[in-house]
């Protein structure tokens, strides 16, 4: 049986560390299925910083049905009411 991986890209250099981990892990001939998940202040800028989290409900049910997850790192945007960083 397949295992299941959500990937959250994250944001400043987070895509590149993420991407580069992901041509390791298909190198590897991973059996996993990835599924790539938004998640970081890029993302909370996109849609309107309307969430109270840098990760989406949608992520959150994503990660919920999966067996690990790689998250890529992300940048804590210095606003007003920005949501508290995904690290902590």
């Amino acid at each position: 049986m397949s295992k299941k991986a959500a990937v959250m890209r994250g944001d400043g250099i987070g895509p590149e560390v993420v991407n580069s981990m992901l041509r390791v892990l298909k190198e590897c001939n991973s059996q996993t299925e990835i599924i790539l998940c938004e998640a970081g202040s890029e993302q909370w800028d996109k849609n309107g910083r309307k969430d109270k989290s840098y990760i989406p409900d949608a992520t959150m049910r994503t990660l919920e049905d999966s067996d690990a997850c790689f998250k890529g790192p992300t940048t804590t945007i210095p606003v007003p009411d920005a949501p508290r960083s995904v690290a902590v």
